[in-house]
């Protein structure tokens, strides 16, 4: 219901610039959704989100990543059991850079370890975490990475 309600909100002509004649129906967006494959519609998506960050304007020698945990409540509701993913984004361009499903048997701090020791992090990277990954681990991968001698 999401992708419906979000299609729903769009102005008319942003949904007449889509190809659109009209608002289609729940049932047409969830017949689109549900043959669609989910991997090539993210990376298609990513993509183009990555092809519109290129023409904001912002300093190119600052990076802004937001690194926050959530619960999948629905997915969590059907199979029986708490579903959490991890995710990074990019809040200058408010673009998802990384999402990694975090295991039944691990908690956030190793994979946002393992996920940021994976992304490009220099001096001028700025990331913002929520208490859970406020963590001394956590914080010697990002110096490592950018090589600072030491934080205070």
């Amino acid at each position: 219901k999401g992708a419906w309600r979000w299609i729903s909100s769009l102005s008319f002509p942003i949904l007449r610039s889509l190809g659109c004649r009209d608002y289609p129906s729940y049932v047409t967006v969830w017949r689109a959704l549900s043959k669609t494959d989910n991997e090539a519609l993210s990376k298609a998506l990513c993509e183009w989100i990555g092809e519109q960050n290129k023409k904001l304007y912002v300093d190119s020698k600052v990076r802004i990543m937001s690194l926050d945990g959530k619960k999948l409540r629905t997915a969590s509701k059907i199979s029986d059991a708490d579903m959490y993913v991890l995710s990074l984004i990019d809040t200058v361009s408010k673009s998802l850079v990384k999402q990694i499903p975090v295991g039944e048997k691990t908690n956030e701090i190793p994979v946002a370890q393992a996920m940021l020791a994976e992304q490009p992090i220099d001096a001028s990277t700025i990331i913002t975490a929520d208490a859970m990954n406020t963590q001394k681990k956590l914080a010697q991968t990002i110096i490592k990475k950018t090589h600072i001698t030491s934080c205070r």
